[in-house]
């Protein structure tokens, strides 16, 4: 039975009564860091298994408006395949629905697909908040163009018309904290 499902992550939560269901352990994908090993588990387009392993290159960033990750190599047109850390613990799944590069592989944290779950569960939807912004860090660079102290914070860079942003008065160059 259909739970819930995301159509932005590709992912849904399925309910199956009556049946033994095999598991595996849910590591922490917020201790993976940069030079990590993972291995990955994947049936492309059906026809077999494939196993391959690669280094996480980046960690993760909410590039795409989700929090991913990535892997150092392409598992091809993978999506749904699932990535362990050397102790065997789950830590994500391949996407397509976000790529990076045709030479890495995008990967949605174990973490953020536990918080997918428990929204599907709750919900049967998944909760974003939205502010209706662009922003960028502050760099040193910048700090020095704007006069400012230090690098805390975020410049606003745009803001959507008719958003949480706009209609709280938040403009082009202002500075969150």
């Amino acid at each position: 039975k259909l739970i819930g499902s995301d159509t932005r992550t590709d992912l849904a939560l399925l309910a199956i009564k009556g049946k033994t269901v095999s598991h595996v352990t849910i590591g922490n994908s917020e201790s993976l860091r940069i030079g990590d090993w993972g291995v990955s588990v994947t049936n492309p387009h059906g026809i077999s298994a494939k196993l391959g392993i690669g280094i996480i290159s980046a960690t993760p960033t909410a590039e795409f408006g989700e929090p991913l990750f990535q892997l150092d190599r392409s598992f091809g047109s993978v999506s749904g395949g699932a990535l362990f850390n050397l102790r065997g613990e789950f830590i994500g799944l391949h996407s397509t629905a976000f790529q990076f590069s045709q030479n890495t592989s995008t990967v949605i944290p174990s973490n953020y697909i536990q918080k997918i779950i428990n929204d599907l569960q709750t919900y049967g939807q998944v909760s974003r908040g939205w502010l209706g912004l662009q922003y960028q860090t502050i760099t040193k660079s910048i700090a020095k163009q704007l006069h400012l102290k230090s690098t805390r914070g975020v410049l606003v860079t745009n803001v959507f018309k008719n958003s949480p942003a706009d209609s709280n008065g938040i403009k082009r160059g202002d500075i969150i904290i």
